[in-house]
Order: structure tokens, then C-alpha cells, then sequence
């Protein structure tokens, strides 16, 4: 009847493996369905009856097990701890049931153990003589018992054989781990990582991520995401921003744009504009202006100005108007002034004069004369006289007139015509109109008109 092992192992060690199992060789013997475990005796006890259990591997010496050959097909199995062999338990194969240790006495105790090859450089463990079934040692873990052989993970082991000089694993050298696939020394790759219960390279478990900068799983924290090209949590990149909902890197709904100032979405406030290429917002470049009816920079269209308050191309405000070679809305100049009617400059129509002290167009009340150098109405020199026609005249011009005095100014006034008299006390002509003529009044004086 014959009986097998499995214990799987995992553990930073650098050992020699041989392609067959050898006389006289040291070997620590490792389940394949419970990796990280090989076989010991529970408690590293040095008493006869110490069970042999799957334990956690140590490179203690209760795990290491040296192979006598017994005959054609079996090895006596020493435990180095304790010199003892193990035996199987019961008084025939059908009664097996675990392996144990105690003196070696094969006269009395099933003691015989045969390592049957199995696939991939595993062993089944069986013990002889073997009857028409054949039994294999299990390990469920931590037991090992004795059942059918199935071929299962569970029924294969794998001797592992220590350096024989010293008879001690020795640890794999940082940055190597042991590698239970290839039985090793070596390094995971990007983006697998250790995992030293399984001494097995793997794939990080959702929602973790391989992280380059520790080598390890992990998570990124917010507002970094992962990036799997270079297994690093990073910023998002311009132009887009942090989604703390979906915890990813998304583009800014309009009218938001991205902003590069504070990496966040927003509007740009006026008098600026959004700049795609810089991320953002800047004064429009002269002479572009802000336009705020369509929030960009643009220039106004003739005769519009810029209006600076309302961001806008505005026409020009009473009394000014649009000056082309200036592109701004102007008062008008001397002697010119605004026609609300037509928005326009235009001149005084006569008998008015443009008067600068009003800006306006207008006429001078007596005795004052229009100056049209200074657009003023201004007093005759002390040296002349104020006509009736509204000019100043030399007082030699004056004695056929009728001479007055007007706010302290001397005055001209009508002169008296042929059928007039003057009168010095009136200081008036006196009409003595006969027909044709008639006699009217003009400004104030008697006259004889046709």
C-alpha cells in the first residue's frame, strides 16, 4: 500500500535542487498544495511519536531530512534533529494513516519510504511494501494522512536539497526574493509584486495599483490618479482636473475652461479673455479691446468707439462726434458747433457768430462788436466809435451821424437824412417828409422812406 505528501514552499532561501533524489542527501521536502510549508516535527520535538505536520518553513533542522537508501526502492528518512526516522503509523498499508518519528528499527515498523516521481519534478510519498492499492501521503495544510493516489496538488511534494557542506538554507540576497515557480532567487517586474505567502510574483488585486516609488500595491490618494504607463500617481495634466466623483482625470465642461493658475475650471472675469495655448486668462493685446457682448478681443468699427466702463463699441454722446484720424469722439472746435439734428459740426448760419464763451452760435448786443479772432463780443476801442451798423468807426467818421452814448460807450446812430432835421436839444431828427416819402420809425428813429 503506498502513501504521499504535499506541502508547497515558499521562503527567501537560496537552495540546490537535484534532478533525482539522492542517496545521502539532505532535504527539506515542501507540499505543493500548501505553499510557504514543508515538512517538521510538531514542536520540534526530539521524542519518539512527535507527529510530522506541514508547518510554516523555517530551515529549522526539524525540517530537514537526511535519505538513506534502503533497498531498490525505498530510503530510510532521518530526521536531523533528532536522528530518528519516520514511520508510518498502523499495523498494515490499509491501516496507514500519518508518518511520525521514532528509533529505526525496520524489523518491527513500516519504516521504508519510496519517493515515486510525479509531474513537474514533484514526488508522491508512499511507503512500502505496497499491496494491489496504492496509498499516497496528503497534506490538508497542517496534517499529513495517507489516501488513494488521485494526482492532486495535495498528494505532490517537492525535495528541496540544502547545501550539503552545511546543511542550512541560506537567505536570497536583497533585492531577490525566493521565487516558488522556479524555485529561486530572483525579482518580480513591473507591475507584479511580492507576495511572500505565496513566494509568488503577482498582479495587485483591485482597486490597488502597482506603485513604481514602493514597489508595492497601494491606492492613490486625491486628487493624484494612476497612471499605467508609469505605475505613479500623478497630477492630472493640463487641461483637465481632478473628478472627485470618478475619482479620475475629466476635461471642464463649457463655459468653464481649464485654468492653469489654480488648476481648477472657471470663467475668466472682464476685461480678460481665455487663452488655450497658456490655460489662462489675460488682457486682450492693443489695439485689440475687450468686447463684452461677445467676450472676446476684437477692435471697434468706425464711427464707434470703445467705451472702457461698458466694455463695448458705443457711438459717440452728445456734443461730441466721431474724429477719424483721432478714432475718438471729440467736442467740436471753433468756430464750429453740434447740430443735434444731423450730430454733426457745422458753422454759425449769419447773421449769428460763433461766441466761444457759450460755445454756441449767437449775435453782441450793442455797443459791443463780434471779434472773430477771439469769438467774443467786445467793447469799440476808447478811440472809436460803436456804428448802428454794429462796426466800430473812427470819430472822424462820426460827425455826420448822430452821436450818443450807450453804457458809457460813445455811439453812433442814424444820421439824418435829407428830409430830416436835426435837433440838438432832442438830440433827434426831426421829419419834415413830404410825398413821395412817408415817415417811419427805424430802431428807434424818425425817418422818410419811400
Amino acid at each position: 500500500m503506498k502513501l504521499i505528501f504535499i506541502i508547497a514552499l515558499l521562503v527567501q532561501a537560496t537552495l540546490i535542487t537535484c534532478d533525482a533524489v539522492q542517496d545521502g542527501g539532505l532535504y527539506i521536502i515542501t507540499p505543493k498544495g500548501s505553499p510557504g510549508k514543508a515538512f517538521g516535527i510538531e514542536g520540534a520535538s526530539p521524542n519518539d511519536g512527535a507527529q510530522v505536520i506541514a508547518e510554516p518553513l523555517t530551515c529549522d533542522d526539524s525540517q530537514k531530512f537526511t535519505l538513506k537508501q534502503y533497498d531498490a526502492n525505498s530510503f530510510t528518512v532521518v530526521v536531523k534533529s533528532t536522528g530518528k526516522v519516520l514511520t508510518a503509523n498502523g499495523a498494515s498499508a490499509s491501516d496507514f494513516s500519518y508518518l511520525y518519528q521514532r528509533d529505526e528499527n525496520h524489523a518491527v515498523y513500516y519504516q521504508e519510504i519510496s519517493f515515486v516521481p510525479g509531474p513537474d519534478g514533484y514526488y508522491y510519498i508512499q511507503m512500502e511494501p505496497s499491496n494491489t492499492e496504492d496509498y499516497t501521503l496528503n497534506n490538508d495544510g497542517h496534517t499529513l494522512t495517507f489516501e488513494p493516489v488521485t494526482g492532486a496538488d495535495n498528494q505532490l511534494f517537492w525535495l528541496q536539497a540544502t547545501t550539503t557542506t552545511t546543511g542550512q538554507c541560506s537567505d536570497c540576497v536583497a533585492p531577490q526574493v525566493y521565487l516558488a515557480a522556479t524555485k529561486t532567487c530572483g525579482t518580480c517586474t513591473a507591475p507584479q509584486v511580492y507576495n511572500p505567502s505565496t513566494f509568488a510574483c503577482e498582479d495587485c488585486v483591485a482597486p490597488q495599483e502597482y506603485l513604481a516609488a514602493t514597489q508595492s500595491c497601494g491606492t492613490c490618494t486625491a486628487p493624484q490618479v494612476y497612471n499605467p504607463n508609469t505605475y505613479a500617481c500623478e497630477d492630472c495634466q493640463a487641461p483637465t482636473v481632478y473628478n472627485s466623483q470618478t475619482q479620475s482625470c475629466e476635461a471642464c465642461v463649457a463655459p468653464q475652461e481649464y485654468l492653469a493658475a489654480t488648476k481648477t475650471c472657471g470663467t475668466c472675469s472682464a476685461p480678460q479673455v481665455y487663452n488655450p495655448n497658456t490655460y489662462a486668462c489675460e488682457n486682450c493685446v492693443a489695439p485689440a479691446v475687450y468686447l463684452a457682448a461677445t467676450q472676446t478681443c476684437g477692435t471697434c468699427t468706425a464711427p464707434q468707439v470703445y467705451n472702457p466702463s461698458t466694455y463695448a463699441c458705443e457711438d459717440c454722446q452728445a456734443p461730441t462726434v466721431y474724429n477719424p484720424q483721432t478714432q475718438t469722439c471729440e467736442g467740436c472746435q471753433a468756430p464750429k458747433v453740434y447740430n443735434s439734428q444731423t450730430k454733426s459740426c457745422e458753422d454759425c448760419v449769419s447773421p449769428a457768430v460763433y461766441l466761444a464763451a457759450t460755445q454756441s452760435c449767437g449775435t453782441c448786443s450793442a455797443p459791443q462788436v463780434y471779434n472773430p479772432s477771439d469769438y467774443a463780443c467786445e467793447n469799440c476801442p476808447a478811440s472809436d466809435y460803436y456804428n448802428f451798423d454794429g462796426t466800430c468807426i473812427p470819430e472822424c467818421e462820426c460827425p455826420n451821424y448822430l452821436r450818443d452814448s450807450q453804457g458809457g460807450f460813445p455811439i453812433c446812430k442814424f444820421p439824418c437824412t435829407k428830409t430830416q432835421i436835426y435837433q440838438p436839444v432832442t438830440n433827434k431828427c426831426k421829419c419834415t417828409c413830404s410825398s413821395p416819402f412817408t415817415q417811419e420809425t427805424v430802431n428807434g428813429y424818425q425817418i422818410c422812406a419811400l
